[in-house]
């Protein structure tokens, strides 16, 4: 082989052909001595750590024969032309590339520099010059078809290295034209004429999901795709979701755009942004479009009491529909529990979703529909069972309700019947009243909680209310219960001269318009000491009432002297069809266990009207002697009318502080806060207080998201309450005191 070496005498004209015959002849020659040393190669050099006969052979070969060559003067820029004519579709010597890369391939023993200097660098070096002249096309085409002609390139490189090139050069040719046709004209990419952005505004899947997989074959080269995405989705978020600001909160358009962005987003997601290798949605993408919204929704004013409200809406539409569902509803609802995947305060969510829930079911006394049982097993996927606990608790309320009031029914009848035998014999003067009251248990923990009504009703309801407690009694001893009357609901039978009408009303209402079968009018001062209503409360009833949507009273704005008993008593009768107040409270043991009950006997009627009343947020002010008459000239078109439908639904409205939360659940934070700090302490026993905050926050993500300052406040107070102690060396360190 060292005297083939010297009587080699290579021209440049000649290189690109001879050296192909030198290297045909020392592979061949190579390949012969290995398989005559193979003994030797497996047990001396093996053992040894020596090279076998073959790199030895190559190792020569490389210092020897291809110096002689001229390899970087002669044949590597023919090479480099060779490929040059592949790309613009000429015909090439790929046969002699070939050879050139794998003969540099064998001889890089111990040298892996020699393949990357004879090769590579010249290589990309080229390709980056040919790309970048190949990229000014962007100034002539549109980015559409600017990355299809990318796309097409890439693809070309692709095949025609694989086919000639080590995979490590095959990823880095790729990377070259990805860097000089995209990234290098990134800026007009995305923000140019018909660019990133005006293909997210349009939709254009297709553009987006070729520009997608250019880049996707390249590390980290989707950053730059997946940022402009991601400012994309908030600015169409924060649009969103400042359009209705300062409007109603039961904003209905708000949810409902946010619900069309969420699954276009979603949809363009999934088409623009699908991962070759797995066949699905890149997770990168998906987690920032969840992450992105997520935050544009948090950002809006009272989100989850928007949602809640927007939620209730539908419920109650879909409590208000047949036994056959409306599929279009039902998409809505499980849309709007999509949304609240997102939303960071869940416990407000839950509030005034328990609360909304609670009218709904008051109102209409029955057991939750098909879709309400759906929005529980929702939540409770989302959230866990403790979250719905209590809703779970107000259903079961309302399953025991029925089966109890056919009961206590049964036993009234009972009476009644008796009553009326002994009435017979003169034995028994007073009878038991002829309506019927149906009470509802509300077990108080379950339940928003209510301040319990004070009320003077009729001598009737009151034997009646008495008869249900001893009832209850011989069912639950031990037990007391509470009646919640401004939670209750009557109907009511209205005669006048020309037709009678059925009235929905609460409890106070009823009290107020039965006091008229006596009197035709009465003074503001007589009424409330008559029925002893709260001021405050009597108060709206008789905005109500006074309505100019109703006008079943008219007010009066001066004094006049009248008679409580008045001696021309109108003819139009106000008669207690079916009277309600709601129910009680139980104790047992030491457990104070509140529960609310209501009787109620409400039509479904399709002919009953239900009149909507714009209560004010501040209670009405009368004076002691302002006058109510009683309206016989009233008329309306319907013959059933529900008029306490806006007095339940502002019996039932929560209570919220100055911050616009709700004063329930910004007290069970507190609890929550500092039974999750007791309980990390008691573990860890020793924490700095930065640890401690990350800990506190990574635990009650689920419900809402507290900030460092609230748990701070919190740790200051289990301190001063000695549950903790700062550190004496270190004031951020607090330990644990049994």
């Amino acid at each position: 082989m060292q005297k083939r070496v010297q009587s080699l005498n290579i021209t440049s004209s000649k290189a690109w052909v001879r050296f192909r015959d030198e290297w045909r002849w020392a592979a061949d020659f190579s390949r012969k001595i290995a398989d005559f040393f193979l003994y030797l190669d497996k047990v001396y050099a093996q053992a040894n750590h020596k090279h076998t006969t073959y790199n030895m052979i190559m190792i020569f070969f490389r210092e020897s024969v291809l110096n002689k060559l001229r390899l970087k003067d002669d044949i590597l820029p023919r090479a480099l032309s060779e490929i040059e004519k592949l790309r613009n579709g000429q015909n090439a010597d790929t046969d002699g590339i070939e050879t050139y890369i794998q003969m540099l391939s064998k001889v890089s023993i111990e040298s892996k520099d020699f393949y990357e200097n004879m090769f590579e660098k010249s290589f990309l070096e080229k390709s980056k010059e040919f790309w970048l002249s190949e990229s000014k096309q962007i100034n002539s085409l549109s980015i559409g078809n600017y990355l299809d002609l990318v796309q097409k390139r890439l693809d070309e490189e692709s095949s025609r290295c694989s086919q000639i090139m080590q995979p490590p050069t095959v990823l880095k040719a790729e990377q070259t034209l990805v860097v000089a046709m995209v990234q290098h004209h990134v800026q007009k990419i995305f923000e140019g004429e018909n660019g990133l952005r005006w293909m997210f505004r349009e939709g254009r899947t297709q553009e987006v999901r070729r520009l997608y997989r250019i880049l996707s074959t390249q590390t980290d080269a989707l950053d730059p795709l997946l940022n402009e995405f991601k400012k994309f989705i908030l600015q169409q978020g924060e649009e969103v979701c400042k359009e209705k600001e300062g409007k109603v909160m039961s904003n209905e358009p708000f949810v409902e755009q946010f619900v069309t962005l969420k699954k276009r987003f979603t949809i363009f997601t999934d088409d623009a942004f699908m991962s070759i290798e797995s066949g699905k949605a890149d997770s990168n993408f998906l987690r920032a479009l969840q992450d992105t919204l997520r935050k544009c929704l948090n950002q809006k004013p009272n989100a989850a009491k928007i949602l809640a409200i927007y939620l209730d809406a539908k419920l109650i539409k879909a409590s208000q529909q047949s036994e056959t569902l409306d599929e279009t509803l039902e998409k809505q609802v499980k849309d709007c529990l999509d949304i609240f995947e997102l939303l960071e305060e869940k416990d407000i969510f839950e509030a005034h979703y328990k609360a909304g829930l609670g009218k709904r079911i008051l109102q209409k006394r029955k057991q939750m529909g098909s879709l309400e049982q759906l929005v529980i097993d929702q939540l409770r996927t989302i959230c866990g069972q403790q979250f719905t606990n209590m809703l779970e608790g107000m259903q079961q309320d309302m399953e025991k309700c029925d089966e109890r009031a056919q009961e206590f029914k049964i036993s009234l009848d009972e009476k009644r019947l008796k009553e009326k035998q002994q009435a017979k014999k003169g034995s028994q003067q007073s009878l038991l009243p002829e309506f019927e009251i149906f009470p509802v248990v509300l077990t108080s923990t379950y339940w928003p909680k209510q301040t319990p009504s004070r009320t003077t009703i009729t001598l009737e309801m009151q034997s009646l209310s008495k008869l249900f407690e001893e009832f209850y009694q011989t069912k639950f001893r031990g037990r007391q219960l509470r009646w919640q009357h401004n939670l209750g609901i009557s109907e009511i039978k209205f005669n006048t001269s020309k037709k009678i009408y059925d009235l929905d009303v609460t409890t106070f209402q009823m009290l107020v318009l039965l006091l008229y079968n006596n009197s035709d009018q009465i003074s503001y001062a007589d009424i409330l000491a008559q029925t002893h209503i709260e001021p405050d409360d009597l108060a709206i009833v008789m905005e109500t009432l006074i309505s100019p949507k109703v006008k079943i009273l008219l007010h009066v704005n001066y004094s006049q002297p009248y008679s409580n008993q008045s001696q021309n008593a109108s003819q139009n009768k106000m008669q207690q069809s079916t009277s309600q107040s709601l129910l009680p409270s139980t104790s047992q043991s030491t457990t104070d266990l509140q529960s609310k009950g209501s009787t109620t006997s409400l039509s479904d009627s399709a002919n009953e009207s239900i009149i909507a009343i714009s209560l004010s947020q501040e209670s009405s002010s009368f004076e002691q002697t302002d006058i109510f008459s009683f309206n016989t000239n009233f008329t309306y078109s319907s013959k059933h009318l529900n008029l306490g439908h806006a007095l339940l639904q502002r019996e039932m409205d929560l209570d919220e502080n100055e911050a616009g939360l709700p004063q329930k659940t910004d007290d069970d934070r507190q609890y929550l806060i500092d039974a999750i700090i007791v309980r990390t302490m008691k573990l860890k026993q020793k924490m700095d207080i930065s640890e401690l905050t990350k800990e506190v926050q990574r635990l009650l993500i689920q419900r809402f998201s507290p900030t460092a300052r609230l748990i701070s406040q919190r740790v200051d107070s289990l301190t001063e309450r000695e549950y903790l102690e700062r550190d004496k060396n270190d004031r951020h360190t607090f330990k644990y005191l049994p």
